[in-house]
């Protein structure tokens, strides 16, 4: 959980073409992106629009570069750069990608993504339909190569796939998040994020680290600004899960690092404390109520109040680590939600 550097070092200003820029961060993907781009391949109903793809290779050790151009060869529908971001990170490789594409819409589709033929233009669509809205995704279905664990449907939502009753609507108000498979990312609202001095705190994965978090911050970001986000039936990808990710201990590592992310997207909220202790002290109460001194680790899967108390087990282990930075966190934080809160309504910086 550390901060990005040179927050406005890679960021495009000013205005960008209209037009929709599709960016695949990729660590070691070479054997998942092949499916991924064929999809891409695919789009239609984009003749009026522009688009293009940028693989952005982020630290990879495989061949995932190349297998990116040779997977694009031939006749393809939009053009397909490589881009080669060194530090690791899922929040630095999204930088590099904003900054290296052209578009005013931009649109993040993980490598385990299969988005649907009609993604770029819906996403072109929702964007100007909604010129309040600065983030926006859609339907995530689960596709996995062995049957689903008898639990996962009760946790879905922790694999970034959607319930089936989800509608189309402005969910800055009650969910008040989106998750990031299939985010798409309006430019004059980053824009607006840099010019506050924002920056990610959190670094979204790490390699094999389930580090998590940094698009919830991004949403929160951009509420403070006044943005808005936006959830639509008619971008539909399918996410596909990796057998060992459909494991309970997978699952419990991740919402530990939910519980850990949940530390930095406080800071968002209305009176953020200014010290550590007091969400600690709170954090302690809580686990030790839900699960009767601990005794809920040995719950079966599929318990909730295994996960609850692994939740605030990663808060505590992030307040405990934090405690020494969490005053400038807080600070540098509440400062930044001052700024572009300041700047007034979305569309005057557009």
């Amino acid at each position: 959980m550390r901060g990005t550097d040179r927050p406005g070092t890679r960021v495009v200003s000013g205005s960008a073409m209209d037009g929709v820029s599709v960016v695949v961060c990729c660590h070691n993907s070479a054997s998942r992106l092949p499916t991924a781009l064929r999809h891409l391949s695919e789009q239609r109903g984009t003749a009026g629009v522009p688009w293009e793809v940028v693989v952005v290779d982020n630290a990879s050790q495989d061949a995932t570069a190349q297998v990116a151009r040779d997977c694009w060869n031939g006749h393809r529908p939009a053009p397909l750069r490589v881009v080669h971001e060194p530090n690791p990170g899922l929040a630095h490789a999204r930088l590099r990608g904003i900054a290296e594409s052209r578009f005013e819409y931009i649109t993040f589709v993980d490598d385990d993504n299969w988005v649907s033929s009609t993604w770029v233009a819906e996403v072109a669509r929702v964007f100007t339909t909604y010129p309040d809205a600065g983030l926006c995704n859609g339907v995530s279905e689960a596709v996995c190569d062995q049957p689903l664990p008898p639990w996962f449907r009760r946790f879905q939502i922790s694999y970034a796939v959607s319930p089936p009753d989800w509608p189309s609507e402005d969910v800055t108000s009650s969910r008040g998040w989106l998750w990031g498979a299939g985010l798409s990312l309006r430019r004059s609202a980053w824009n607006q994020l840099a010019d506050a001095g924002w920056r990610w705190q959190l670094t979204g994965r790490l390699g094999s680290a389930l580090s998590s978090g940094e698009d919830s911050e991004l949403c929160l970001a951009l509420t403070a600004a006044g943005w808005r986000l936006r959830y639509d039936r008619a971008l539909r990808l399918q996410h596909h899960i990796d057998a060992y990710r459909l494991d309970w201990t997978y699952l419990r590592r991740l919402e530990r690092s939910s519980g850990e992310a949940s530390v930095i997207h406080d800071l968002y909220g209305e009176r953020p404390s200014a010290a550590w202790w007091p969400p600690a002290l709170s954090a302690c109460k809580t686990a030790l109520g839900a699960s009767l001194a601990g005794l809920a680790l040995l719950g079966p899967p599929g318990s909730w109040r295994v996960l609850s108390m692994d939740r605030h087990l990663g808060r505590l282990a992030a307040l405990r680590r934090l405690r020494n930075q969490y005053p400038r966190l807080a600070a540098e934080i509440a400062e930044t939600c001052r700024r572009l809160k300041a700047q007034g309504h979305p569309s005057l910086a557009r």
